[in-house]
This record gives structure tokens, sequence and C-alpha cells, in this order.
């Protein structure tokens, strides 16, 4: 490795024995850091930002009877794509060797009363999380070199902002600290990493290879993919099944001034996409039943398990993953699996854990390919034709709710648990969902699709405003449903519909849909949703009342 010179500034190459500091930052403009080939040319280094960074750090590492510190701006070669991905895959490692570790709050002033360093920029950042937990000792400085704790005396404080248990903030030793981490499970481990930054989306991943003991070789441009293969590495080495313990989030969407609606997810693989998703996980705890440890296998298409698991294949099933949220009764979490083909399943409702399983359970380990795809509702679908889904919003089905309900007219494309057409193998679509409201005289029938250049239209009439409109989409044929494209407006389609009461009022309701998109995973999806107003009308006054 190399290490800077606190007297020549210069960096030389070094036996593993020596003895060193290693710094702890948070970038500012990488062009204002000091690089490798920078130190070069003192001309150049000295008019940096970044130059008095590092000279005052030298100053305390040598008047701490130090001669070499580390800085990961200009003691690694980034020229030279083997020394980052050795540096990178050694960090843990080194700043676990160092004598001490000064991590520097260049935004936080140690005399100013009114902030705590809680509010601190180092405390949000990727590459911050083993710089804190792996070396034995971390001395806290603030904007002006001053030294106002360590991480022992300050383990509260710390806990409080990163959610990390005390005892590991008080581990004085490299051995040790390793041993304590393996003890912690996968999905609170992730979780404190959940809300932190990285520059680029690859470091999200690299910056964890330590706190998981992984290695793997670093693809930059790769994105997503870098977490993604982190998991798979992690599941090489551990039956730990709370990795599978994270949860996306549910999208929100607003329909008028106010309304509001909750869309939750598509399902998708059993991986998840990023560190965020276990932001809820710091909780866990695992259940160990010795000889109860599941297999892990990854293949090329997926990855295989063998476990026990509760439900019925063609429909889904629920997986236990051993572990429980503390301050619980111990209740094993669960997730629930689809069948996407042959012996394959994704996660179903990823949004949720749940705790009670399916009654029903097989007796002995039964092997079964979960999918490791971001999404896998579209795990078989030709990425030319990737049409979006439409989702039947809660705030239309609701209109529709204790009456009789009809959709189509492709029944094979309804997915009734989801209440959304799944039209990602269709380059085009037509459909329609049909209801009536109590106390009206005809049902209500709206129609809506895409086209091969994915617009998406919508119309809404019922028998007794457009009778032959009605009757096309009653039809059930598709193209006569597509025909109806051309009515379509760029307006928000309403209905006023008069009925009366249970009390005899004559009551009139005003029903004006929408669509709007948003993407899941990069899949996009149109919701259709609803706003209704309802006015009573007074015949001696003449007048309305809206309700």
């Amino acid at each position: 490795m190399w290490l800077l010179n606190c007297e020549t500034l210069k960096c030389e190459r070094v036996l593993q024995h020596t003895r060193y500091v290693i710094l702890s930052h948070t970038w500012g403009d990488e062009a204002e850091e000091i690089s490798f080939r920078d130190l070069n040319d003192p001309q150049i280094t000295k008019s940096k930002k970044g130059w008095d960074k590092l000279q005052n750090s030298c100053k305390v590492a040598k008047a701490a009877g130090y001669k070499y510190i580390w800085n990961d701006t200009c003691c690694i070669n980034k020229e030279s794509s083997s020394e980052l991905s050795e540096a990178i895959n050694s960090m843990f490692k080194w700043y676990e060797s160092a004598d001490v570790c000064y991590a520097y709050l260049e935004d936080f002033d140690s005399c100013d009363e009114s902030r705590s360093f809680a509010t601190s920029r180092w405390f949000t950042r990727g590459w911050t999380l083993q710089e804190l937990v792996a070396p034995s000792d971390v001395q806290f400085f603030d904007k002006n070199w001053v030294n106002f704790g360590n991480r022992a005396n300050l383990k509260e404080e710390i806990s409080s902002i990163t959610k990390i248990q005390q005892d590991i903030l008080e581990c004085s030793t490299g051995r040790r600290i390793r041993t304590l981490l393996d003890r912690i499970p996968i999905a609170r481990r992730m979780a404190w990493a959940a809300l932190r930054e990285t520059t680029r989306t690859e470091d999200r991943a690299y910056s964890l290879l330590g706190i998981f003991d992984c290695n793997m070789p670093l693809i930059y441009g790769e994105g997503s993919r870098a977490f993604h293969r982190l998991q798979e590495e992690i599941i090489s080495r551990t039956s730990d099944l709370s990795l599978f313990a994270w949860r996306s989030e549910a999208t929100t969407i607003t329909y008028g001034p106010s309304k509001r609606e909750t869309i939750p997810p598509l399902g998708c693989g059993i991986l998840a996409s990023s560190p965020r998703q276990f932001k809820n996980s710091h909780s866990i705890q695992l259940i160990c039943v010795k000889g109860q440890q599941p297999e892990f296998t990854v293949t090329n298409r997926g990855i295989r398990v063998s476990s026990k698991f509760r439900g019925d294949r063609d429909t889904y099933l629920s997986m236990g993953l051993m572990c429980y949220l503390n301050g619980t009764e111990r209740e094993e979490l669960h997730i629930h699996l689809e069948p996407l083909d042959g012996h394959t399943y994704g996660r179903r409702s990823p949004h949720k854990l749940f705790i009670k399983p399916h009654r029903t359970e097989w007796d002995g380990d039964v092997c079964i390919r979960l999918s490791t795809k971001i999404h896998s509702i579209s795990q078989h679908a030709n990425p030319v034709y990737l049409g979006p889904n439409i989702y039947i919003g809660e705030s239309l089905r609701k209109l529709a709710r204790d009456t009789r309900l009809r959709v189509g007219p492709r029944r094979g494309n309804w997915d009734k648990s989801r209440h959304m057409f799944l039209t990602y193998e269709l380059s085009a679509f037509s459909g329609f969902f049909i209801f009536w409201r109590p106390g009206s005289k005809a049902p209500i029938s709206i129609a809506f699709g895409f086209d091969n250049d994915k617009s998406f239209w919508l119309l809404m009439t019922t028998a007794g405003v457009e009778l032959d409109t009605h009757k096309a989409i009653c039809s059930e044929r598709e193209d006569r449903i597509m025909s109806l494209k051309h009515l379509a407006t760029t307006e928000t389609p309403s209905l006023n519909i008069d009925f009366k009461d249970t009390g005899g009022r004559k009551l009139t309701q005003t029903i004006t849909i929408s669509a709007q998109q948003y993407f899941s995973d990069g899949i996009p999806v149109y919701v259709i949703g609803a706003v209704e107003q309802t006015m009573t009308v007074s015949e001696k006054e003449g007048c309305c009342v809206i309700l």
C-alpha cells in the first residue's frame, strides 16, 4: 500500500507492519482534492482547496509521533484499475490495521453550541460507514482541527445518529470487530447504510464490501447491478435469510386538489434494488434453530433455495426468514412468493413483511428457484414491447364497491389481486371496466388503452348518455373498443349521474376520472383514479347543495 510521508508529503510504498494513522473525511469538489499524481507537482498541490486538509492532517499525525498517514485522495493511484480495485477491496482491512483514524468533520465547529455534530455531512456518506466501524480508535476533529472526542466516549450520540449498536462502537481490536459484525443480521447491517449516499451508484455496494467481508471485481458503469452482485456474494457466504427482509416503497398518486392514493409496488425479484429498502430493518434479530439453516445455490437463472415453505405452489408461497423484529414476541417474519414459470418464483407484495404464514406446510425440505430479476413481472417480456401496465386505483374501485364489476376483454391479462392489467408483453392494448352505482339506472363503462407508440387514451360513458359507445364497450370485442380511441379527449372525462338515496332524496353525482403515469423499477404503470362529488337537488328551492 501507499502511505503519505508526513514530513516530505510524498507517497511511499511500505511494508504491511508499518505503523500509520488513517484519515476519514468527506470529499468536496473532486478537482480540488489532492490526487496521487498531484503530489509530483507542488505548485498544483498548493493551489487546490484540499491542500489545507492534507497539510493539517499531517501536522496532527506528526504531533502524535507518526511518520505516515493514509488518505484516500492521494494514496490510491486511480489511473491504475488494478490498484483501485485492490484498494477498495482492502480498504476495510487498512482502516482496521491503522493505529488510529482521524475523522475530520469540515462542516462542524465544536465551539458553536447551537449545532450538534450529528448534522455533519460525514454521517450521510456511504464510505464513512466502514471508516467509523473498522478502526480500533476513531478520533473526531472539527473544522479547525480541534479534537472534540473519540468514538468510545461519544458512543451514545453516535449510536443514536447511526443506529449502530454501542458494543460495536466500543470495540478496540480488529479481530473482535469482525467477530461482532458477523453476529449481526445482514438486514441490520444493511440498515446502517440505508440512508447514506455516494457520488457514484456503484459505490453504494463497493463501500459495503468490508462490512460483509466480501471481495468482488469493480465494474464502474454497471450502476445498480453492483448492489445485485454484492447480495449474490453475500449469499455464497452465509445462510442468513434476513438478507430478504427488505421492503420496497409504495408510490403516492394525487387526484384533483387533495385526494391521494398509495399504489403498492409490482412484484419483483428476491433481491433488493438498493440499501435504502432496508431502512426499517434496524431492529431485526435472528432466530437460531439448529439443523434448520437453508441451502443456497446461485445459478444463471436465479437462486436455488432448499428450505421449508408454506402454501400452494400454483398460487403463492410464504417463505420464513428465520428472523423477527425486536420488541415483538419472536414472531417469524415471512415474505410472499408467486410463481413466474416452472419452479421459478418472484417476490409478491414487496412493500410488506408478513408475520402470519399460510396454514398448510409441506413436510421436509422443498427446493425452488427464486428469481433475481429486478422486476419479476417483466421477466419474460421483450423490452422492445414493454407496454405500460394499467392499475385500477382504489378511488375508482370504491365507486364500484358491493356492486357488479366486469373487466376485459383480455381476462388473462387481468390480475385480480393486484387490480391491474399486466400488459408488458403487448405492443397495443385496449380494455374496459364496467360497474353499477347503487341507485343508478344504468351501468358506467370506462374504456382505455394504448397504441404501438404507447400513447394512452381514456374515456367514460353510460347507456343513458352514449348508448352506441356503451354498447361497443360491452361487446367485449377488442377491435370495437380500440375504435373508440378517437372519442377520447385530452381533458379528464366526467359524468353526471342522477339517482336517489335510501331516504328518497334526489342526488346528482359528478364522477371525474384521470390516468397518471409512474414508473415501478423502470416499468411504466398507468393508474386510473376517480374523484366524485355528490349534490342533493332541492325541488322547492331549485338549488344544489354539495355534500
